[in-house]
Parts: C-alpha cells; sequence; structure tokens
C-alpha cells in the first residue's frame, strides 16, 4: 500500500483495528466508504475484515483518489468513485492540503 509520509499514523489506526467491530458478524454486507481518502479503510475493510463484503468507496480529492485507485486495485470488491457525497447538489467543493492530505469540507 502506497502512505505517504503524512498520513502513516492515521493508516496505522485503521490497520491496528480502529474499525473493527467484532460484534457485527455479517460476512459479506454492503459498505459505503464516504470520504475515502487513500483507501486505508477500504482496504482494511475489503481484505481482511469483509473479503466478501462490496465496498463503495468515494474519494472527491484529486491526489487522494489517485492513490486510493492505486491502494485497491487489487481488491475487486472495492468500487472507486471520484466523487463528493453530500446532502444535496450544487455545492463547491474546498480542499486544503496544508494541516493533511485528507482535510476537506463542503462550502455552499
Amino acid at each position: 500500500m502506497i502512505i505517504p509520509d503524512d498520513m502513516v499514523q492515521s493508516s496505522g489506526y485503521v490497520f491496528g483495528g480502529e474499525y473493527n467491530v467484532d460484534r457485527y458478524l455479517r460476512p459479506s454486507p454492503t459498505i459505503l466508504d464516504i470520504g475515502a481518502n487513500i483507501g486505508a479503510f477500504s482496504r482494511w475493510a475489503g481484505r481482511h475484515r469483509w473479503p466478501q463484503s462490496t465496498i463503495y468507496a468515494y474519494e472527491p480529492s484529486v491526489n487522494c483518489y489517485d492513490l486510493l485507485v492505486k491502494n485497491t486495485k487489487d481488491l475487486p470488491n472495492v468500487h472507486c468513485n471520484q466523487l463528493a457525497v453530500g446532502a444535496s447538489a450544487g455545492r463547491s467543493f474546498l480542499y486544503d492540503g496544508l494541516h493533511n492530505r485528507g482535510m476537506s469540507s463542503m462550502v455552499k
């Protein structure tokens, strides 16, 4: 997996079990990864936790999306979409890469 230096710590949390929910035992859930960033959660969920799942990963940032695709290309159950997800259409997307590669917000 390709992990930029500024994402190593947060990606480590994901692979360390940050999102592990032992109570959820369904073997093949449909998962929406909204704000998929570089794909750490999609990769962990699609390969290690729920390998029989179907994952729809959404990431609007070009830089993050490119890594999302690279990091999940060997997982046929992960479907990448370069889109923002919000309550309504017509909002503008603001990307601020100063503090974190994946920090972003939706503005009117």
